[in-house]
């Protein structure tokens, strides 16, 4: 019984979000949030290898070995990528409810 209380809680809210979002944003998205929406993979590369490389830079001359600093300037630069990449493929998912296109 508790699941379905809840599930009609969720769609309630969604229903709510979307009529909510539909009124306040309906203006077309900018060039560069279509831009972020087509290319969600690149948005990612393209904030994950610099903060990978000043990662690595920054943690090279600590005394920590090579392979630790290695592994956290990978870890670091996908982490924030994969957010990046991830709000981007959410805006594009956005994008092609409110107004049909990436």
């Amino acid at each position: 019984m508790g699941s379905s209380k809840s599930k009609g809680w969720v769609a309630r809210f969604t229903d709510a979000y979307w009529r909510f979002e539909k009124r306040v944003g309906n203006r077309p998205p900018s060039r560069s949030q279509r831009f972020s929406a087509r290319h969600p993979v690149l948005i990612g590369v393209l904030v994950g290898a610099p903060l990978s490389a000043i990662l690595l830079s920054t943690s090279l001359d600590a005394e920590n070995g090579a392979t630790y600093s290695i592994a956290v300037a990978l870890l670091g630069g996908t982490s924030l990528g994969a957010v990046f990449g991830g709000t981007c493929f959410w805006e594009r998912k956005r994008q092609q409810k409110l107004f049909g296109d990436p």
